[in-house]
């Protein structure tokens, strides 16, 4: 086994100083580019450099499995590699949008937590660790959605300030401002109407210990940029609005050393109608000194704004040219006069959210990108240099891991290079020129993070990463007949191989099944049709409902029964963890769907499942499918249009309408490839009125 050594990231050598009676200082800037992700959805809103060099990342994760949405934190090093991530779970949505380091080396995150409509502003504190030490949520009555919280700081007492918006019932909205103390409990609450429309976006002590909250305040299609200024109560004691175009907003401030503020936003440009960048300098008491816009002949959104070290700026947001989104920054002298834009992105869809300078004078960039591969976000960190560039060897795109640890992912572009370096854990393990590794000696329910980096006559890539657990296989060996091609025995084989596609069918509505099954050609001649098959993971048929659903895989229906993978004669594999007890589901395209009565049957890592030997074997009984031969069960034919349910819509709308067609058509009930009198009398007259019995 041939391991290149692996180096990290690309040091980028700065001279400094150079005196010719003394040594050269060499400092070695690091910079990188990393996706962080898995099988749910990850993004990222917050970021900033810890202590020791490393980044702590703040935002949310979206569990695929559930819908569910919890608060996630994440350290990485100096060099972006994770050394933790936790997750906050405190309601069914709970979704964080602002985080901040706390003066004891923890950090405290904002967002929001609950079900609608019943929504409220959260609060979670952490320690070094990201150990959870409290959780507070806020709301009001006059708030009948709720708050949402968008931005949180720790104050000079130790204590916490919030702001974010209300939801009311006729959809306004208005600012609020709430002080806690260091444990989370509200001191006092402030809400600011001046229209229509108020959102607070980001709020900062100032140093009288007052307070200065920038967004946006809107009536109609008007919007514009709002400071709102109070004192240390949250009394106001002024406020500002910035703009005369239709739509500006403020998302970010600052305070700056001549005691005004800095506010980055977005505004929309009065000529193009394209949204730009806005910068707003003002002085304390909020006048305006001047304002500036960024942009290009497409939309650039600004999200974040901090002072550099040179007494400019840098902001950080996106850019778009659909369908292609990249990271945007821009960096400006103290006028908020450009000194570069740079952006950032490749095939997939990059934000950025956050920017903070870094102790190097480079630049740290938090975001998300939305894997194309997977159509799942990843947390997407940026470390530049001083000039906003990336000098790194191009690392593999798209890495993705299932749940049997087989890896792959996509060479990167330029490809001259020599091939890749796997790793488990942040340890070697194998050097390949493949663009696929399978993982072995993997732990049952076991969370992995694998990684894999190009490998160039010049170096090593930067590691790309992927979270993933792995689950030990398990076969499902099942049995089910369709009623349309029954013959007494078994069933007939008319449409292969000629009439079936080597694709299944089932990507559209109702199943809109995302997988992506093909053959090459049909791989046995006993195949009959694709079928759907889904597992639900439940206590009891009755609780077996599309929330419970945790694999779907297209396969092939043997005459037998049998249901068999793309080979033709494996049964189907799945890699899911079972919490309760596995139920299956079958689906055909013409035939109602059934649902096993009764949990599947295991044994060792085999499950088996019969459908066709009793009325009870599919939920719902004779409801859920019928006899179609002594003794022998079938699912129920002629529901041509899928709706779950034999009626008019099947004869009128798609029997008639294909009826003197041949080859693979809906309205063949039988499926002996052409639609005639017989799909129509011997099957859809008899089975009209009969419905799935399989829950939603």
């Amino acid at each position: 086994m041939l391991l290149i050594k692996k180096n990290k990231v690309f040091m980028l050598v700065l001279l400094l100083s150079i005196v010719i009676t003394f040594p050269v200082d060499l400092i070695a800037q690091v910079t990188f580019e990393r996706t962080y992700g898995g099988t749910d959805a990850y993004t990222c809103y917050s970021v900033e450099q810890t202590s020791d060099g490393g980044y702590l990342a703040a935002g949310y994760i979206n569990h695929i499995a559930n819908s569910n949405y919890d608060f996630y934190l994440m350290k990485t090093d100096a060099y972006g590699d994770t050394l933790w991530t936790r997750f906050y779970d405190n309601q069914p949505i709970d979704i964080c949008f602002s985080m901040q380091l706390t003066s004891d080396g923890g950090c405290i995150m904002a967002g929001y937590t609950g079900v609608w409509p019943d929504y409220k502003a959260l609060l979670i504190k952490t320690d070094a660790v990201g150990d959870t030490l409290w959780t507070r949520s806020y709301t009001c009555a006059d708030a009948t959605i709720g708050y949402f919280g968008q931005s949180v700081q720790q104050t000079s007492d130790g204590e916490y300030i919030i702001t974010g918006y209300t939801g009311n019932a006729d959809y306004s909205n208005d600012i609020f401002l709430i002080k806690t103390n260091s444990y989370g409990d509200t001191l006092w609450t402030q809400i600011y109407d001046k229209n229509e429309y108020d959102i607070g976006n980001s709020v900062k002590q100032t140093s009288d210990g007052g307070f200065i909250i920038a967004g946006k305040t809107a009536f109609m299609w008007y919007s514009y940029v709002f400071l709102i200024k109070t004192d240390a109560e949250g009394d106001t004691l002024w406020t500002q609005t910035y703009g005369d175009a239709d739509s500006q907003e403020g998302t970010d401030i600052q305070l700056t050393s001549d005691g005004g503020y800095i506010i980055c936003g977005n505004v929309t440009d009065e000529n193009t109608y394209t949204k730009d960048v806005y910068l707003i300098k003002t002085d304390g008491s909020g006048q305006l000194l001047w304002n500036q816009s960024y942009g290009s002949i497409y939309d650039e959104f600004a999200n974040s704004v901090q002072k550099t070290a040179d007494g400019g700026y840098v902001i950080a947001g996106y850019t778009v040219n659909y369908p292609i989104i990249d990271i945007y920054l821009v960096k400006t002298d103290v006028l908020g006069d450009t000194l570069w834009t740079r952006s950032y992105g490749d095939a997939n869809m990059e934000y950025g959210y956050s920017v903070q300078q870094t102790a190097d004078e480079g630049y740290i960039i938090g975001g998300y990108s939305n894997n194309q591969s997977t159509s799942r976000d990843e947390v997407y960190l940026l470390k530049t240099d001083e000039n906003g560039i990336v000098s790194v060897l191009n690392s593999p795109q798209n890495l993705y891991v299932t749940e049997e640890g087989y890896a792959t992912w996509d060479a990167p572009t330029p490809k001259d290079l020599l091939g890749y370096n796997v790793y488990l854990d942040g340890d070697s393990v194998e050097y390949t020129t493949d663009l696929f590794y399978q993982y072995e000696g993997l732990i049952n329910e076991q969370t992995y993070i694998a990684g894999v980096s190009a490998v160039y006559d010049e170096g090593e890539s930067v590691i790309v990463e992927f979270e993933f657990t792995y689950y030990d296989p398990f076969t499902v060996n099942m049995n089910v007949f369709l009623e349309g091609p029954f013959n007494g025995t078994d069933m007939n084989t008319h449409l292969n191989p000629a009439d079936l596609p080597l694709t299944h069918p089932y990507g559209g509505p109702p199943w809109n099944y995302s997988g992506t099954e093909s053959v090459a050609s049909i791989p046995n001649t006993n195949i009959v049709d694709w079928v759907l098959v889904e597992l639900r993971d439940t206590t009891e048929a009755q609780y077996a409902g599309g929330l419970t659903i945790i694999a779907r895989q297209a396969a092939f229906l043997l005459n037998d029964g049998s249901i068999v993978g793309l080979d033709g004669t494996s049964f189907l594999k799945f890699n899911v963890p079972i919490e309760n007890s596995l139920f299956a589901v079958v689906w055909h395209r013409n035939h109602l769907g059934v649902l096993s009565a009764n949990a599947l049957t295991g044994l060792g890592n085999v499950y088996f499942y019969n459908f066709t030997t009793g009325a009870d074997k599919a939920y719902g009984g004779a409801s859920g499918h019928k006899e179609i031969g002594t003794g022998t069960w079938g699912m129920i034919a002629s529901d041509g249009n899928a709706d779950g349910s034999v009626n008019l819509l099947d004869k009128d709308v798609v029997w008639a309408q294909q009826a003197g067609e041949k080859g693979y058509k809906s309205g063949d009930y039988n499926l002996n490839g052409q639609v005639n009198n017989p799909d129509k009398d011997d099957f859809w007259v008899p089975n009209e009125g009969n419905g799935s019995q399989v829950p939603e």
